[in-house]
């Protein structure tokens, strides 16, 4: 076998994926200016360094005007600052080979999917939504359901009868993570070859060469800390 293969079990997933490992893949494609955190304990109930850089890399790779990523997608794992290789981002990927696709989605079927993402707050979520060209305040002592208080797209209000271009991994756009009532019925399109989400990081990592996410800028929890 060619010493640059190897095979990288993902637990969980039907199949094992396998990663083709070349003199590249230690290769820095970037830099992180900060922590990409991925840990459950962040990833899962708020907005997280490394779920704003999948959101931000599905939806450039889709060319869609909203990026979306649920939790469960990554490992729970931080990616320090310094370089940033094709191994390191694959590493905190459980799915890394799953499929990116686009769809149009409405705009009361978006808020239904953040209101979905934000209803077992403060318990971790495994389909807690990482958002990209959004910003979303909510009130988490508000009953679930009833949570968000605005959302904005690209800077506007956010237009219940607008259709969207709204780049997600296939799993979520299938429904997975509680989804199905939301999403059901979506027309979904890919690229050609397909677009996988380590693909999508890698290119979008390789395109901007320094990550630099300020956070706590696009999902802001309006209720005080002594109110939560």
């Amino acid at each position: 076998m060619n010493r640059w293969l190897r095979t990288v079990a993902i637990v969980g997933a039907p199949l094992a994926v396998l990663l083709v490992a070349g003199p590249g893949w230690s290769q820095a494609l970037g830099t992180a200016a900060i922590p990409l955190d991925a840990r459950e304990q962040t990833i899962r109930v708020e907005e997280s360094t490394m779920g704003d850089l999948a959101a931000d890399a599905v939806r450039v790779a889709l060319k869609a005007e909203v990026g979306l990523v649920f939790a469960g997608e990554f490992r729970s794992r931080v990616i320090p600052p310094g370089d940033v290789t094709r191994e390191a981002l694959a590493s905190v990927l459980l799915y890394p080979q799953e499929q990116v696709v686009v769809a149009a989605v409405r705009g009361d079927k978006l808020l239904a999917a953040l209101e979905e993402s934000l209803s077992n707050l403060p318990r971790p979520n495994a389909g807690f939504l990482q958002v990209s060209n959004l910003r979303v305040d909510y009130r988490s002592a508000a009953p679930a359901g009833q949570r968000i208080a605005s959302v904005e797209v690209a800077g506007r209000p956010l237009e219940p009868a607008k259709n969207y271009r709204v780049a997600m991994p296939k799993s979520l756009a299938e429904g997975q993570m509680g989804y199905f009532r939301v999403f059901k019925g979506l027309k979904l399109e890919g690229t050609e070859p397909p677009t996988t989400l380590i693909g999508a990081l890698v290119s979008y990592v390789t395109d901007v060469k320094t990550v630099d996410i300020t956070p706590g800028q696009r999902i802001r929890d309006l209720t005080p800390p002594d109110a939560r």
